[in-house]
């Protein structure tokens, strides 16, 4: 198997890796999305939701997500088609556009994933007023908190198995303490790239030798199929992926 790996590299290398699975651009409609009762102070295995409103005339371009209260703190939740099993999805991004008209200005849990019993929070600083910013989250370990906003940092096999795992993911839309009003737009869900195994955008012989340094010796890291095992379904599965250079 090492060796029809290596040979793989001839071609395979430095192929670009990553396009969006998932998209929401909410031309028409809000496309499944929900307003939810964020999970600010901890898990909420399934927090309240309610519809969300559509506005046809204000978006990047028209068309988008409006949220106002609703809920002490709210959000917006995901349709089904980002929820399950989306492992693939780890390397990749969640990106989407926000338009904030009333801010706190502090930092507050932006993003969570739901992984059905138990959460992980991603914090950033407010976005700003009357313009849009277009926000990208990491589908990595890195910057995520593990079940509230001030938990432990998030390990790589926590994440993995969160994105195995998707029960929701909530996209915050409430920065003030008084009255909200807030657009949301273009939210998609990137896929990673499992050959791009050091997560840097192209595939060589860098991914191929961070593989086996941890396959060798059987380390968890090279358990590419989430199965608990590290063996030669892992292996047959990176040099899959690998000749097919994402």
């Amino acid at each position: 198997m090492k060796t029809s790996l290596c040979l793989a590299l001839v071609t395979a290398a430095n192929c670009q890796s990553a396009l969006a699975d998932i998209t929401s651009h909410f031309d028409s409609d809000t496309e499944g999305w929900l307003l939810v009762d964020f999970p600010t102070n901890g898990h909420v295995a399934q927090p309240s939701t309610q519809s969300v409103p559509f506005d046809s005339s204000f978006g990047k371009p028209a068309g988008s997500l409006r949220t106002g209260e609703g809920y002490y703190d709210a959000a917006v939740a995901a349709p089904p088609a980002y929820l399950g099993n989306h492992a693939n999805a780890y390397g990749g991004q969640l990106k989407y556009d926000i338009y904030l008209r009333l801010t706190d200005g502090v930092t507050y849990p932006s993003v969570v994933i739901n992984a059905g019993t138990y959460s992980l929070y991603y914090v950033t600083a407010s976005p700003p007023v009357n313009a849009w910013e277009s926000r990208v989250v990491p589908l990595t370990e890195t910057g995520w908190h593990y079940n509230t906003s001030g938990g432990p940092a998030v390990t790589k096999a926590q994440m993995q198995d969160a994105l195995s795992h998707i029960a929701g993911i909530y996209l915050l839309t409430e920065w003030h303490t008084g009255n909200d009003d807030t657009n949301l737009d273009n939210v998609s869900m990137t896929g990673g790239c499992l050959a791009d195994f050091n997560h840097d955008s192209f595939v060589n012989a860098l991914d191929y030798d961070e593989f086996a340094s941890l396959f060798e010796p059987g380390d968890i890291g090279a358990d590419i199929n989430h199965d608990g095992f590290v063996n030669a379904l892992d292996y047959d599965e990176f040099a899959s992926a690998f000749e097919a250079g994402c």
